[in-house]
């Protein structure tokens, strides 16, 4: 055994395993800390039973790749899922909602979360609600409205997913939006963008009259009823010779109309509501490696991690919407990390030699539940098996009603790092 592992067992020996543990709330405030036990043992608290306990073996890995899916968007609406609750006030939140003044009442709409609906969230569980309806032909405009700070000389994206929630089994609806630049921040429009022509305004442009109505608005119309649908739309850059400084675009809805139907209509869903800058990407793939040295031995394992959406090794680029920022260490670490980095290293630290794998259905002896956090120990004796450290759990299935779990762990290797070579290339 490694010194590490030597250490641990002469823990696991006094039968507990304390994690401390940071707590924090769903806002990212901090709590508390707590100090738990998260150590079961099998067969002692975790009995196996149905005879199906399954000990595995997996061969060593030669390489770790991570490939994270590079985006050609950013998003820089803020929480344009509606994910964050306390920032969903009117006017002076991420989105601005119409006031009364302007034909629309306070109880005509909300931020609504899914829980007691029928009607899901597309992303998180929040969307914005509204039983409001126009069917008199008079668009109200400013309906909700979506700010972002965009880029100048930069391709831009703009969309929406909707719902027409309705007991019509044909009806017709349409939603009106508008694109305007507020350059003084005062909150009016001095540059509209014209759907007709596919461009900006040239000139200022602070009136919005009906002969103009149709060139700076767009209409999306719709027959399908109790589904969500996606609008997108691809909108050139905007620039002025005054400046290079970023600018406040808004995406302007106007209240859906109801241009037919036979039925009666409910509820408007909206949910991604956005603005995006968009960038022609060559390389659209990011692949983070991490290899055994040549000298480890003749391995040829590899374990591939596809589709990722995140990185904090793509934190320095500029187009990268899920990219996050940070530097991140171990307490064996000198220097600071990627995540990437750290997270490779533990995969193929586990798998420097054969990763030893379990299986199986197990009856909770404890009054303890099992989560995802636990740790699974197998004493059943020196003579017959014992695991010099404890198990992570992997995956679980739990019949509450008969108190058995279904559990799939794997035996770490947490002693010094395995020697490897590390880098990260763009395809």
């Amino acid at each position: 055994m490694g010194l590490i592992e030597n250490y641990q067992n002469d823990y696991l020996l006094q039968g507990s395993e304390q994690i401390s543990y940071k707590v924090f709330n769903y806002e990212g405030t901090y709590i508390e800390t707590t100090d738990d036990d998260v150590l079961f043992t099998a067969p002692k608290d975790l009995h196996p039973i149905n005879n199906d306990l399954l000990k595995s073996y997996e061969k060593p890995l030669k390489e770790v790749q991570f490939v994270t899916d590079l985006t050609k968007l950013e998003v820089k609406s803020v929480n344009p899922n509606m994910a964050i609750p306390t920032d969903l006030t009117s006017l002076t939140g991420d989105f601005e909602v119409a006031s009364t003044s302007a034909g629309f009442s306070s109880t005509d709409y909300s931020f609504a979360t899914d829980y007691s609906q029928n009607v899901k969230a597309i992303s998180g569980n929040r969307y914005f609600k509204s039983t409001a309806i126009n069917t008199t032909g008079t668009v109200i405009y400013d309906f909700i409205t979506c700010p972002a700070t965009v880029k100048q000389n930069q391709d831009l994206q703009i969309g929406f997913s909707y719902y027409f929630g309705t007991t019509s089994t044909v009806a017709e609806y349409i939603i009106s939006i508008r694109l305007n630049v507020d350059l003084s921040g005062d909150g009016t429009a001095d540059h509209r963008f014209n759907f007709d022509t596919n461009e900006w305004d040239s000139s200022t442009n602070t009136t919005f009259s009906a002969s103009s109505a149709s060139a700076y608005t767009k209409g999306i119309t719709t027959e399908t009823l109790n589904k969500w649908q996606t609008f997108t739309l691809t909108v050139p850059p905007f620039e002025t010779s005054s400046d290079n400084n970023d600018k406040t675009v808004k995406l302007r809805m106007g209240r859906p109309e109801q241009l037919s139907a036979n039925g009666t209509h409910s509820a408007t869903y909206i949910d991604n509501f956005y603005i995006a800058e968009k960038y022609d990407v060559t390389d659209n793939k990011m692949i983070s490696k991490r290899r055994q040295l040549d000298s480890a031995g003749t391995y040829t394992g590899l374990y591939k991690n596809e589709k990722n959406i995140i990185s904090n090794e793509a934190k320095e680029t500029d187009f990268f919407m899920g990219r996050y920022s940070g530097d991140y260490k171990r307490l064996r670490d000198t220097f600071n990390k990627t995540m990437e980095q750290i997270v490779s290293q533990e995969i193929l630290n586990d798998h420097r030699q054969y990763l030893r794998k379990y299986e199986g259905t197990f009856y909770n002896l404890t009054l303890n539940h099992i989560s995802m956090h636990n740790k699974i120990l197998f004493d059943f004796g020196q003579e017959l098996l014992r695991e010099n450290v404890s198990c992570y759990i992997d995956g679980m299935e739990h019949n509450m009603k008969e108190n058995k779990y279904n559990l799939k762990m794997h035996v770490p290797n947490q002693d010094d790092d395995v020697d490897s070579t590390y880098q990260t290339v763009f395809e």
